[in-house]
């Protein structure tokens, strides 16, 4: 019992990892065919020096994970990119499907939700922060905040934070998993119904 119950064998942490990058490699994976370009690539061949070099940055911004179209405006004019250029790059990734702004934040709730699951208040805010607005953000959202899908990940978490709190009164777990939950933007109905399951 103690502390010796509470450490994981190596069988777990093996366990874990392999998770952890099987979570990983099912990410890079998703915008792939949007992301592996080759290096002779003909889109390219037309534009010039400058318009090359600001493409080759965003490739390799694209390469790491997927960006929204405001990300990579405010990339490329960090990097010193005038807005003619920024504008003619854009646009061409756009066309080329490497921008596309609702499968970016479609990916960017499936990602979160699969490894630090937020409330729909959360996320939304998330995305606005990215750039997503409008249609594209209400629909990359959708269902995000209706009964299941929310009180499955708020439950995910609440369970999770549950298993380091042994040996803590009841009701110091609930009034922590109660803030806790609240700072993942979770709705109050959902927190409640939670809190009121921790006996």
């Amino acid at each position: 019992m103690g502390k010796k119950d509470s450490k994981l064998t190596i069988a777990e942490l093996r366990e874990i990892v392999a998770d952890k990058e099987k979570k990983t490699a099912s990410i890079k994976t998703v915008f792939k065919e949007k992301t592996s370009l080759e290096p002779g690539d003909r889109s390219r061949r037309n534009f010039g020096d400058e318009t090359k070099r600001a493409l080759k940055f965003v490739y390799g911004q694209l390469s790491k994970r997927p960006r929204s179209i405001a990300e990579t405006r405010t990339a490329l004019k960090k990097k010193g990119f005038g807005a003619e250029r920024i504008d003619e790059v854009v646009s061409h990734l756009i066309n080329l499907g490497y921008l596309d702004d609702l499968k970016f934040a479609k990916w960017w709730v499936q990602t979160r939700q699969n490894t630090r699951p937020v409330g729909a208040f959360i996320m939304r805010r998330e995305l606005e922060g990215k750039g997503i607005s409008g249609k594209i953000l209400d629909e990359a959202v959708s269902g995000l905040g209706e009964g299941a899908s929310e009180l499955d990940a708020a439950t995910k978490l609440a369970d999770s934070r549950l298993e380091k709190m042994q040996g803590i009164p009841k009701g110091k777990q609930k009034k922590r998993i109660n803030d806790y939950l609240i700072r993942r933007g979770f709705k109050y109905d959902v927190i409640r119904s939670i809190v009121e399951k921790i006996r």
